[in-house]
């Protein structure tokens, strides 16, 4: 249970994101740094906007997914 609360953790903390987005990335099967960095930009917006979040822009999720990228690596 408490690696689950890290990796929340971690992705909460990435550039933009916060625990609200993280949260809204958990609900749509995103909950790790990992699995953000490698997801489909346009994909995922869709998956957001198909969950009642369309106010995330594509831009915001390329940002989201570069910063997971870099500390991935």
């Amino acid at each position: 249970e408490s690696r689950g609360w890290v990796r929340r953790a971690r992705l909460a903390t990435l550039r933009g994101i916060g625990t609200e987005n993280a949260a809204r990335l958990e609900a749509v099967g995103v909950g790790s740094v990992e699995e953000l960095a490698r997801a489909d930009a346009a994909e995922l917006t869709s998956q957001l906007a198909a969950a009642g979040v369309p106010q995330v822009s594509l831009a915001r999720i390329r940002v989201w997914i570069r910063a997971a990228r870099e500390i991935s690596e």
